[in-house]
């Protein structure tokens, strides 16, 4: 338990003066961050959606392909 509390500490020493350093830098750049923002969001939703007929047909594909591998016996190679 002790150990967990030395770390934890260190921890909290090492990324303490992070905090102000990080608030510093981003203090004057916040400018269209939403509308940058909303544009990646925009761009990632077009990319889903472009792949969710490819993957319907994957799914579809491999269904396909062990229903047929399951219905053959051995010995019948057609």
């Amino acid at each position: 338990m002790k150990q967990l509390t030395r770390i934890l500490a260190g921890l909290a020493l090492l990324l303490l003066p992070q905090k102000e350093a990080l608030a510093v830098s981003s203090a004057g750049s916040s400018s269209g961050s939403v509308l940058i923002g909303l544009f990646v969001g925009f761009c990632v939703l077009l990319i889903v959606l472009q792949m969710l007929p490819t993957l319907m047909l994957l799914v579809g594909a491999v269904k396909s392909l062990k229903v047929k591998n399951s219905d053959q016996k051995l010995g019948q190679g057609v």
